[in-house]
C-alpha cells in the first residue's frame, strides 16, 4: 500500500459526507410518513452492525481491499468474478448518484444544459482529484466538510428563524410500527448505511487502522442523526404527504424560507449543500472502482484507468433511466432489495463466516490473492 495515508479526522469527514450525500437529495424514509425520522434511526443501528462486519474482515486482512480478501477467502475461481461484480456495483451505484446530482442541477439551475455536459464536467473534476491520489482526495473532502456543515447548520437556522416548523406535522409519533420497520429494512438500511461497503476498498489507506472502526461508527451515528433531523424538518415544514411527493424535499423546504422579506430565495445554498455531498459520494465510488480494477487486473498505474472508468460512469448515468420518476422508483424500490441486500449484507456475512471457519481449522489468514 502506498505511503499516502488518511488520518482519523479525514476518515470521519469522508464517511460523513458520503452518508449525507444523495440521501438528503431525494429524501429518505418518507414511506413511513411522519415517522420517517424514526425509520432512519432504526436503520442506522443496522448500519452500525454492518460496518462492524466490515471492520472485522479488515482486521483479519489489514493490507487488502475487499477485492483482495475475497480471493483470499473464497479462492481465485470464485473470488475473482465476485470481485468484478463489486467493481460493476460500485460503478453502477456511483452512476446513479451522478444522475441524481445532474438532474438536481438541471431542474434547479442549469435547465438549458444537456445532462451529458454536466456529467462530463463532474467526472473530469473527480478524475483530476483522484489522479493525485487518496491523500489529495481526503484533504479536499476535509476542506469541503467544513463548508458543508456550516451551510447545513445555516440552512437549519434559517428554517427555524422563518417560523416554518410545525411540530403537529410530526404527530402522531409511532403510528404504524409495521410501516416504520418495513421502511427502515431494507430500504433505509441499504441506502445510505449499507453503502459504506465501498469503504472496504479504502480501509488499508488509514494512517491508524485501529481507529477505522470507532471513527466509522462515530461518523455513521452523527450523519444518521443529521439525516433524521433533516427528514423531520422537511416533514414539519411541508407535511409528510407533500414531502413524499417532492423529488427534492429539502429544496421544497428551503424555497419557503423568508425572514422579514429580506432573507429569502436561498435555493443556491441548498444546491451547494446537495452538490458537495453528492460530488464526494460519487468520487468515493469512482475511486473504489479504480482500486478494484487495478487490483483484479494487476495494473500498477491506476491513472490509466481514470478516463475509461469515467467514461463508463457518464454512459451509465445517461442510460440508467428514461425519466426522473423511473430513476427514483428503481433507486428506492428495486435496487435496495435485489442489489444492495445481497452485496452489502449477504456476501460480507458469508465472507466473515468462511473466514471464521478457516481460522478454526488453523489455515493461514494472510495468503496473497
Amino acid at each position: 500500500m502506498e505511503s499516502a495515508k488518511i488520518t482519523p479526522m479525514q476518515w470521519f469527514c469522508l464517511i460523513f459526507l458520503f452518508e449525507l450525500g444523495s440521501s438528503i437529495v431525494v429524501g429518505l424514509g418518507l414511506e413511513a410518513k411522519q415517522d420517517a425520522w424514526i425509520a432512519i434511526l432504526l436503520a442506522m443501528i443496522g448500519g452500525l452492525i454492518l460496518y462492524g462486519v466490515f471492520g472485522s474482515l479488515h482486521r483479519h486482512y489489514p493490507d487488502l481491499t475487499l477485492t483482495g480478501y475475497i480471493r483470499c477467502i473464497l479462492g481465485n475461481i470464485l473470488g475473482w468474478p465476485l470481485g468484478l461484480v463489486y467493481i460493476v456495483y460500485f460503478i453502477y451505484i456511483g452512476s446513479r448518484v451522478l444522475r441524481d446530482i445532474s438532474t438536481l442541477l438541471t431542474t434547479a439551475w442549469l435547465d438549458r444544459t444537456p445532462l451529458v455536459v454536466i456529467h462530463m464536467m463532474l467526472i473530469l473534476s473527480m478524475a483530476y482529484i483522484l489522479y493525485h491520489g487518496p491523500k489529495v482526495l481526503a484533504k479536499t473532502n476535509q476542506i469541503y466538510f467544513y463548508v458543508y456543515v456550516f451551510s447545513l447548520l445555516l440552512s437549519i437556522a434559517l428554517i427555524v428563524a422563518s417560523g416554518l416548523i410545525r411540530l403537529d406535522f410530526l404527530l402522531p409519533v409511532g403510528e404504524d410500527w409495521g410501516l416504520i420497520l418495513s421502511t427502515a429494512y431494507p430500504m433505509v438500511y441499504t441506502f445510505p448505511f449499507g453503502e459504506t461497503i465501498v469503504f472496504t476498498m479504502m480501509l488499508p489507506y488509514l494512517k491508524n487502522p485501529r481507529s477505522g472502526l470507532k471513527i466509522g461508527w462515530l461518523a455513521i451515528i452523527i450523519s444518521g442523526l443529521f439525516i433524521s433531523l433533516l427528514s423531520a424538518i422537511d416533514i414539519s415544514v411541508t407535511g409528510a404527504h407533500i414531502a413524499s411527493r417532492s423529488p427534492f424535499p429539502l429544496m421544497s423546504t428551503m424555497t419557503k424560507v423568508n425572514i422579514k422579506d429580506f432573507i429569502q430565495r436561498v435555493d443556491m445554498l441548498t444546491i451547494m449543500i446537495l452538490v458537495i455531498g453528492g460530488f464526494f459520494k460519487i468520487v468515493i465510488f469512482y475511486f473504489a472502482a479504480v482500486l478494484g480494477t487495478a487490483d483484479l487486473f494487476r495494473i500498477k498505474d491506476r491513472g490509466r484507468l481514470l478516463l475509461p472508468i469515467g467514461i463508463i460512469f457518464v454512459f451509465l448515468a445517461m442510460m440508467i433511466s428514461s425519466s426522473l420518476s423511473e430513476h427514483l422508483k428503481q433507486g428506492l424500490e428495486i435496487v435496495p432489495r435485489y442489489l444492495h441486500l445481497p452485496l452489502q449484507t449477504g456476501i460480507p456475512l458469508l465472507l466473515l463466516g468462511v473466514s471464521w471457519i478457516k481460522r478454526r481449522m488453523g489455515r493461514s489468514q494472510h495468503p496473497r490473492p
